[in-house]
């Protein structure tokens, strides 16, 4: 501030004022990512890993029900870690939420953007490892939309 000032290419209102519409800018840009995952997650991600699960219930059941001694280890555990997937998002989407809420009672911007980042932008990358692992353990006819291998090579 001292170097714009004392060149007078900025005062130091101007400079407070560009400073508060960047945090502006960051919030808004993080509240309308945090809106979209939650979407995205609650409208095309968990109906995908409930379909999928179901499935794959499904077809061990019919496997165990065809012949009793058969393992379906396989399927129970893919099953397990897709139902803690989903479980850990559902409550990971609910807390975004809150914390989106909380972020935006913070206050003065200052206080709101810090809110966003150490918060919000922590829980967003937690619920994106989350989905990512699941995402590579649902084939892909199961997901509404096209993967990063359909859009580069097909």
């Amino acid at each position: 501030m001292e170097l714009f000032t004392k060149h007078q290419v900025f005062s130091k209102e101007e400079l407070t004022s560009r400073y508060e519409i960047k945090l502006e800018n960051y919030v808004k840009t993080l509240a309308i990512e945090a809106r979209t995952m939650e979407e995205m997650l609650t409208k095309d991600l968990l109906p995908s890993i409930s379909e999928y699960t179901g499935e794959i219930a499904s077809n061990a059941s019919a496997k165990k029900a065809f012949m009793s001694s058969i393992s379906t280890a396989a399927e129970e555990a893919l099953v397990q870690k897709l139902t803690d997937a989903y479980n850990d998002l559902t409550d990971g989407v609910a807390a975004l939420k809150e914390l989106a809420k909380k972020a935006d009672a913070a206050g003065d911007m200052q206080k709101t953007a810090e809110a966003y980042h150490d918060e919000v932008l922590a829980k967003m990358n937690e619920l994106a490892a989350i989905a990512n692992t699941a995402e590579a353990l649902i084939p892909d006819e199961y997901l509404p939309y096209p993967t990063y291998d359909h859009l580069l090579f097909f």
